[in-house]
């Protein structure tokens, strides 16, 4: 368990730097660069005639690379020496998943927890006033009864969330009572960025993508090798003849044509694999892309229903205040009317809350399909800035 930091204020900052996230991604740890030879091989024959050493002959031969090998070589390597962790890669993906999942669980833990403070301060200044109702015989026993049982209700519930928000705080090093959401997250901020991206466009599969990659990278050396024209260069070396006027070095170059069957199978087995990726990888943005549109769809109808209801509740709290005006003139005030009406909006506005907390969790799983929580440099997800 990690160790405790008690904080007066747990925000956004102090929340999201208790984040331990994978910080490697490649993975090879070879820092310093490799200078590729000019030289793809080199060979070295001695004989003997007639097992007379005197008449030994040694031949050196080289075969030289050009520049563009040299170059497709080094891209190779670098690519290699660079290739990404994937493994950790998904792991990073999946903590910035969770980590953002338990922000957006604080932030309505705790705005329920503050709905629920309202609704007991409410209940309890009702209980004040049915009791005095009730010494005056103005109020049946049996709402009386009900309020004590709502009251209880309530007072479960803020211990259960209180220990929610304490068990997700701890989890993550910190202590706090107080909980503050700066420039959290707007349901009109989701609803615009679903609007701007109703297609998933530049996705990638990250590992079919490097696998296309390196086999691009084989294709222009296997293309580079078929254009060398020098095959290689040779030195010979006779030790000793007898005639002295004989040449004792000989020197050769071996020229190659750009016709070998090998060669040609090779790239064109190349060319199959880099098809099958692509269309691996085709598959693969076709099935994000329905997951995508499908939630994007479902984001949408929330909204619009979430609107609905705003738009509802807000006409019949106005109504609601108006009808309890006109029976305060005709019938004088009536304390427990009111009350009624207010908890009413409170009960409403926890309703809300509900449907905003189903926005918002589509939203994570959105940017998850989206590729934006896997592919930036960023923590929080949820917020404005």
């Amino acid at each position: 368990m990690p160790t405790i930091i008690k904080s007066q204020v747990i925000d956004e900052a102090a929340f999201f730097s208790k984040a331990v996230l994978p910080s490697a991604i490649v993975q090879s740890d070879e820092d310093e660069p490799v200078n590729f030879s000019w030289i793809e091989e080199y060979e070295l024959r001695t004989e003997t005639h007639d097992f007379d050493l005197k008449q030994q002959e040694v031949t050196l031969r080289i075969s030289p690379i050009s520049g563009k090998e040299k170059r497709s070589i080094q891209a190779i390597y670098n690519l290699i020496n660079n290739k990404p962790n994937f493994d950790l890669l998904e792991l990073r993906c999946e903590k910035l998943s969770i980590i953002n999942r338990d922000w957006l669980a604080l932030f309505l833990l705790q705005g329920n927890l503050d709905l629920l403070y309202k609704i007991e301060k409410l209940l309890q200044d009702k209980q004040v006033v049915y009791r005095r109702l009730l010494a005056g015989q103005a109020i049946s026993f049996q709402k009386v009864i009900e309020l004590e049982t709502d009251l209880t209700d309530i007072s479960i519930s803020i211990h259960d969330l209180k220990q929610e928000v304490k068990r997700v705080i701890n989890q993550y090093g910190l202590e706090s009572d107080s909980l503050f959401f700066q420039n959290f997250l707007t349901i009109n901020r989701i609803e615009s960025d679903i609007q701007k991206s109703m297609v998933i466009e530049d996705l990638k599969e990250p590992q079919l993508a490097y696998e296309k990659e390196m086999i691009q990278k084989e294709m222009e050396y296997e293309q580079s090798k078929s254009k060398r024209w020098i095959d290689f260069a040779q030195l010979r070396y006779n030790g000793a003849p007898d005639d002295l006027f004989k040449e004792r070095l000989h020197v050769g170059v071996g020229f190659r044509f750009p016709t070998s069957a090998d060669r040609k199978l090779k790239l064109n087995e190349l060319a199959i694999e880099k098809i099958s990726v692509e269309n691996e990888n085709e598959l693969w943005i076709q099935e994000r892309n329905q997951e995508f549109m499908i939630i994007s769809g479902e984001i949408t109808t929330a909204i619009n229903n979430l609107n609905n209801y705003i738009q509802k509740v807000e006409h019949e709290r106005n109504q609601l205040e108006e009808l309890g005006d006109s029976y305060a003139r005709q019938a004088g005030y009536d304390p427990v009317l009111l009350l009624e009406i207010e908890e009413r909006h409170l009960k409403n506005q926890m309703i809300l809350l509900e449907r905003k907390e189903d926005i918002y969790i589509d939203y994570l799983k959105w940017l998850f399909l989206d590729g934006r929580i896997c592919s930036r440099d960023r923590l929080n997800f949820l917020s404005e800035n």
